[in-house]
């Protein structure tokens, strides 16, 4: 911003502090909203997937934007499918990016309870964008496992575990099929070899030449 003085009504002796310049830094602003959604009744070992929507309101686009979600005692980690971005399983960090103005993001986060009881889960948003609102950047859900499921098995429920039980049947009929094929050539090569021995001079009486 310049302003300068333009007219005066007595003499001017100095004219070099006429002008004067000032500047003004304007931060970019987003109004980052986060929400969180799960079932309010959940089974022991069970998959319970988590739902993280987050839009921005604008005026300005969200650079930088991360969502951490530290998973709770009683809590297992099974998978996360991002919308966009790249979530560490590690950190327990979902790596946005870049948010525009009116753009929604999701997150499916999905678990499994170990143990009865009430759990809540919060999911916290940060970014290099100032925020208009800090109250919104974070949400919270809440969950009662309220009965037990049945045992997970390689990581699955036994509601899941169809490919795995089909294959172990296979697996188990072809190991039985070895099996016998192996001990009808153990029968018919031992049968072979005590006919040979059966058919050799001096048996069954037969005397040897003198």
């Amino acid at each position: 911003n310049v302003a300068q003085v333009m007219h005066v009504d007595q003499d001017d002796f100095d004219n070099d502090n006429d002008v004067s310049v000032g500047s003004v830094h304007v931060s970019r602003t987003a109004d980052l909203r986060i929400a969180k959604s799960v079932s309010s009744h959940a089974k022991t070992n069970v998959d319970l997937p988590y739902t993280i929507t987050l839009t921005n309101g604008g005026p300005d686009t969200a650079t930088g934007v991360v969502v951490r979600d530290l998973l709770p005692a009683g809590l297992v980690f099974v998978r996360a499918e991002p919308s966009v971005g790249v979530y560490n399983q590690a950190t327990s960090t979902w790596t946005v990016g870049s948010v525009a103005v009116g753009e929604t993001a999701t997150l499916v986060l999905v678990v499994y309870p170990t143990a009865l009881g009430s759990i809540t889960n919060r999911a916290v948003v940060d970014a290099d964008t100032a925020f208009l609102n800090r109250a919104t950047a974070v949400a919270g859900a809440t969950v009662s496992v309220d009965a037990n499921g049945p045992p997970r098995i390689f990581g699955r429920t036994g509601s899941n575990l169809g490919p795995f039980l089909w294959l172990a049947g296979g697996l188990i009929l072809i190991g039985l099929l070895f099996s016998s094929v192996a001990s009808f050539l153990t029968m018919w090569f031992r049968r072979r070899l005590s006919a040979r021995l059966w058919r050799r001079p001096g048996r069954h009486g037969a005397s040897s030449p003198s």
